[in-house]
């Protein structure tokens, strides 16, 4: 019989480390605004302000806009939305 429960460290898989995305509909910006939702970093327990990083490292793939369809850096209307596996609202 197998087995079952933790794996060793040595047999784990890697952390990924990728936000989920989905793509920016009406619906979501119209929800978001409705429901008061809230996603950015700033809004995250983990996010450190004083030195501009998450304290976890996860890396920034759009999370930090706000609102979600604020365009981006480059001026673009986003298409999609990033959402951290590791957002706590503070």
């Amino acid at each position: 019989m197998a087995r079952v429960g933790l794996q060793p460290a040595r047999a784990r898989r890697p952390r990924i480390r990728e936000a989920m995305k989905f793509p920016l509909t009406q619906q979501l910006i119209d929800e978001a605004k409705q429901f008061e939702l809230r996603s950015a970093c700033r809004h995250c327990f983990y996010f450190d302000a004083a030195n501009d990083r998450c304290r976890h490292d996860w890396p920034d793939e759009g999370q930090r806009r706000w609102p979600l369809d604020a365009k981006d850096s480059d001026g673009n209307l986003p298409t999609e939305v990033a959402f951290c596996k590791e957002f706590e609202l503070k």
